[in-house]
């Protein structure tokens, strides 16, 4: 990514264009203003253009209403992901439950296959 500016990316190769929506907390209470809610990442800290007493995060992307809901950082910790759309190199499809990790690389969450693909749920193992 040139300069490591994922928005000038994104713009300069015609793959978005700005679209000004609203930055808002999870009561719906406006607190700024994005130019386009593709250019933020759920968990994303920086360049959120807010002033707050508490670290806020990104924690919420609504495209129906165009709007970046944010967060303190607890509202990111989740107990269940849903997967689409994988791509399974060594094999076709699953046929039999996997364990898996991911996240944090200190001490990464554990989460077995509940036998559907797409969803996976942590838990300790």
């Amino acid at each position: 990514m040139p300069d490591k500016d994922y928005k000038k990316f994104l713009t300069t190769a015609g793959l978005v264009e700005e679209h000004q929506g609203e930055i808002v907390d999870t009561r719906g209470q406006v607190l700024g203003h994005h130019d386009g809610i593709e250019f933020y990442t759920i968990g994303q800290r920086k360049g959120l253009g807010l002033s707050s007493s508490k670290p806020m995060y990104v924690v919420e992307l609504d495209p129906e209403h165009n709007r970046v809901v944010v967060g303190e950082e607890g509202l990111l910790l989740r107990d269940e992901l849903r997967i689409e759309r994988c791509n399974w190199i060594p094999f076709d499809r699953l046929t039999k439950p996997i364990e898996a990790s991911g996240g944090d690389p200190v001490q990464p969450p554990r989460c077995r296959s509940d036998g559907d693909p797409s969803r996976k749920r942590p838990r300790q193992l």
